[in-house]
């Protein structure tokens, strides 16, 4: 639901925000950091009850009254905020309940991990490219050589990717000693638990992943700077249109919030650990170091109760088409008794036919009754092999005394007696 700062700062001082939640489809606690968010005053605490005797507090002034944007409120979106704020909790005391933490982030990195020396000079080569390109020109770029290249921009953030031989970050160079400083001793201790942690080769073009397994399973890190959407200044929207150049109210810079993201098999998203307002990073090493402990075996536990449910879920499938298939076979025996029915009753007629035939040929010589006879013996005999009773009455005494098979004439079975091997 949409609507604008000052729509929001009315409503606020005109409908409580318990009933006001309920018209944008969610909590009031929502609704209430969204009016934060975007600097909207709001009654103070037992401005409701006043009012309702006839006094209350003034309603203020709306701040930057001509900054009036649209205020998009997902109900969804708040229900994903009130989910952080509880993991962010959990999180908290988890935290607080580590006595001796094992993991402790250095103020300089000492003897770093090969990927950690790698990424420092990858971040050397990209001072240098940048270096280089102010001194050039960006439009000059296309002779230097491909070394040469600027590194990819993301919002001030510097991707720095396993072709580079690092662990894949997308951070900015304020932010990049603090992320090796807590990777450092993440990736030491992990090899001394067992993990291999190394670079392979994939598929063609010189592509290559980071590999971190035990066991035979593996897992993925991701470390990804946050980025804050900032306004942007008068004067500069003012610049932009004079020379007609596109500019948004607003633009992403990076923040200096780490949030390390573990990829795992089988799990729809990865799991994050962040910066968080009461607990930085570096103080939740010991959650993140077991958390990828934790992995292979988790991996395991994915992957079996996958199989597990792949399993049941052909076991019904086989059941469901056996008793579909009793169902088919079953009804296929009234069609079958139907034509039975309609046979036997043209065998009676053509057994009325043959006795007219016979009562008929009194008068015929004794050659022409021989021939005659002889044609009603072929009819009969046939009609006495056509006879659907005695043919339906073998069949059931067949069936009957038949070894038992679990896809033979289905139509004797009763439902749910298949069971999957």
């Amino acid at each position: 639901m949409k609507t604008t700062r000052k729509e929001l700062f009315d409503k606020a001082w005109e409908i409580p925000m318990t009933k006001l939640a309920k018209e944008f489809g969610c909590s009031d606690v929502g609704l209430r950091k969204v009016c934060v968010k975007n600097q909207i005053p709001l009654p103070p605490q037992g401005h409701w009850q006043k009012l309702s005797f006839g006094k209350g507090f003034a309603k203020p002034k709306l701040p930057q009254a001509n900054f009036n944007p649209d205020i998009s409120i997902d109900p969804q979106a708040v229900k994903i905020a009130k989910q952080a704020h509880q993991d962010a909790v959990q999180v908290e005391a988890a935290v607080k309940s580590i006595s001796k933490p094992r993991l402790t982030i250095a103020k300089n990195l000492n003897n770093p991990h090969p990927l950690i020396s790698q990424a420092l000079k990858t971040a050397e080569d990209y001072k240098r490219c940048l270096t280089l390109g102010r001194k050039v020109g960006w439009g000059s770029y296309y002779k230097l050589n491909s070394k040469d290249h600027p590194p990819h921009d993301d919002n001030g953030k510097l991707r720095y990717s396993t072709r580079d031989g690092c662990v894949p970050m997308s951070v900015c160079f304020g932010t990049l000693d603090r992320a090796l400083r807590i990777l450092d001793p993440l990736l030491k201790a992990l090899e001394l638990h067992g993990f291999k942690i190394r670079l392979a080769k994939t598929g063609q073009y010189d592509q290559k992943e980071l590999l971190i397994e035990k066991d035979g399973e593996k897992i993925e890190i991701f470390v990804r700077e946050g980025y804050t959407r900032v306004p942007i200044s008068t004067k500069l929207r003012t610049i932009a249109q004079t020379y007609n150049i596109t500019c948004n109210e607003k633009e992403n810079f990076a923040n200096g919030l780490l949030n390390v993201e573990i990829t795992i098999p089988g799990l729809y998203r990865p799991t994050s650990f962040k910066d968080l307002k009461k607990v930085p990073l570096e103080d939740q090493m010991d959650l993140l170091l077991q958390y990828m402990l934790d992995a292979p075996r988790l991996i395991k536990d994915i992957r079996e109760k996958k199989e597990r449910d792949e399993r049941e879920r052909r076991e019904r499938y086989a059941v469901d088409s056996f008793n579909e298939g009793i169902i088919k076979s079953q009804a296929a025996q009234y069609e079958s008794a139907m034509a039975e029915v309609k046979l036997y009753k043209e065998l009676q007629e053509l057994d009325d036919y043959v006795a007219l035939l016979e009562s008929q040929m009194a008068d015929f010589s004794e050659k022409e009754k021989e021939l005659g006879h002889f044609w009603i013996r072929i009819v009969r005999d046939y009609a006495k092999r056509a006879n659907p009773i005695s043919k339906r009455l073998k069949q059931l005494q067949k069936t009957a005394n038949a070894s038992e098979a679990s896809y033979y004439d289905q139509w004797c079975k009763e439902s749910r007696q298949y069971t999957p091997k």
